[in-house]
């Protein structure tokens, strides 16, 4: 059964600029992928249309069959095949879960509070998540026109005190490489959305090319 929950536009577009906001800055620091230089920042810029590009598909089928989940409306496409699909969908989400649990709680504990166990955080996120869960999408909703200008204010004020600090040379030159591995380093953080396997074809075919 589909929640009965329903949120707006600005309240979805807002989720979704707070969880991509979160991973950015939880993940940037660490990145490493192609080009591998300061050509970094265009394919993370890059990245997004590609992301919609990849979410044709899911909409498409959203739009077909409006009134039924994806695991639903896998078993009316493949018939009992569909089991599958969604016994796979269950758990790429809880594999992920733990994933982004684990490496969030790390971060937080090597770059914001050290000394404070990683346990008490990982138990600390699953209380809050699941309690935000059982409340539905709609306090998700709410929240985010809370949190999203909070962010947006708190990203502004950084950019603005660090403005004297900045030096722009830094990012030249603008594709030192060439286009191709900036579109590279595009597909390959579009795919950390779907996950290890599309990023290993991805990177297998711009070897080839290459």
């Amino acid at each position: 059964m589909l929640e009965k929950g329903k949120i707006t536009y600005r309240q979805l577009i807002q989720i979704m600029f707070i969880s991509r906001v979160i991973i950015f800055i939880t993940y940037f620091p660490a990145i490493n992928s192609p080009p591998e230089n300061q050509d970094i920042w265009l394919s993370e810029v890059l990245s997004y249309p590609i992301i919609l590009l990849f979410s044709i598909p899911v909409y498409l089928l959203w739009k077909k069959f409006p009134n039924q989940t994806i695991i639903q409306y896998s078993q009316t496409i493949l018939g009992r095949a569909g089991k599958i699909i969604g016994i796979v969908y269950v758990w790429f989400f809880m594999h992920l879960c733990a994933l982004t649990l684990c490496q969030f709680c790390g971060f937080l504990t090597t770059a914001i509070m050290p000394e404070t166990p990683l346990l008490f955080f990982a138990i600390s996120l699953v209380l809050f998540t699941a309690y935000a869960v059982r409340k539905g999408i709609e306090v998700m909703g709410r929240m985010s026109e809370i949190i999203a200008p909070v962010i947006i204010i708190a990203a502004l004020t950084i950019v603005v005190f660090l403005i004297k600090d900045m030096k722009l040379e830094n990012l030249t030159p603008v594709m030192e490489s060439g286009f191709f591995p900036v579109l590279h380093g595009a597909f390959t953080t579009s795919s950390r959305t779907f996950k290890y396997n599309f990023h290993i074809a991805i990177d297998y075919a711009y070897r080839v090319l290459e």
